[in-house]
C-alpha cells in the first residue's frame, strides 16, 4: 500500500512527521483553486494495490504503518475497494460501533480525511473525472463514483485517522462536522498488545 498526502504549503511542517512515518508521498496543492482539483491531481499518482489518502489536518493512530497488511488482507479477502478509516460523526456510526462492528457500509460518503482505495476503485475515479460535473468537493466526487458504480463503501471502527480541529481550516469548513467520535489512537497498540499476551 502507498500512502499519499494532500497537502498544502502551509501544512508541510505539521504533516512531515506522519509523512516520515508512513513513508508518504505528499502532494503539495500549488494551484490553491479547490480541493477537487488537488485531488484530481493526485489521481495521476500509480497504485499497484491499495493506496491510503490522508489530507494534511489528521492525527494518525499509533503504529497505523503496522496495520496496513490487515487492512490489504481484509479488503482483498471481502472484495473492499473504499474503506474509510475516518468517519464523522454520526448517530448510525456510534449506534453500530457499541454493538461491536469493527467494519461497517458508508452510505453518503462524507469527510476525505484519511481512507484507503483499491487499484480499481482509482481506475474507476480516473475513468468518472472525464465526465463529473463536480468542481469543488473531492468527497461528493468519491460519493458519486460510489453509486455510478455500483461499489459499496465501508468504514472502520474504531476509526483510525483524526481531523485535527485545533487547525484551522484553509478552506473554511465547520471543524465540527468532521470530528470522529470513534477515534481510538492507540487501539493497533492495544491489539498488538493482546496478540502478544495470547489473547
Amino acid at each position: 500500500m502507498i500512502t499519499t498526502i494532500q497537502a498544502c504549503e502551509e501544512r508541510l511542517e505539521y504533516i512531515q512527521p506522519i509523512a516520515k512515518e508512513l513513508d508518504a508521498i505528499v502532494h503539495v496543492d500549488k494551484r490553491r483553486i479547490n480541493a477537487f482539483w488537488s485531488f484530481k491531481d493526485m489521481l495521476d499518482i500509480d497504485v499497484t494495490d491499495y493506496r491510503l489518502h490522508l489530507q494534511d489536518d489528521v492525527i494518525i493512530a499509533d503504529e497505523l504503518k503496522t496495520y496496513f497488511s490487515y487492512i490489504e488482507n481484509f479488503m482483498y479477502s471481502h472484495n473492499i475497494h473504499l474503506l474509510a478509516l475516518f468517519a464523522p460523526s454520526r448517530k448510525s456510526f456510534s449506534r453500530e460501533y457499541f454493538l461491536g462492528k469493527h467494519i461497517v457500509e458508508y452510505r453518503n460518503y462524507l469527510g476525505n480525511m484519511g481512507v484507503v482505495f483499491s487499484k480499481h476503485f482509482v481506475e474507476k475515479m480516473r475513468t468518472y473525472i472525464k465526465i463529473t460535473s463536480q468542481t469543488m468537493d473531492d468527497d461528493i466526487f468519491i460519493n458519486e463514483v460510489l453509486s455510478r458504480s455500483s461499489i459499496t463503501g465501508f468504514a472502520h471502527f474504531p476509526t483510525l485517522v483524526q481531523h485535527d480541529i485545533k487547525l484551522d481550516s484553509l478552506i473554511g469548513h465547520e471543524k465540527d462536522k468532521f470530528y470522529s467520535n470513534l477515534f481510538e489512537k492507540d487501539y493497533i497498540t492495544k491489539l498488538n498488545l493482546e496478540k502478544t499476551n495470547g489473547r
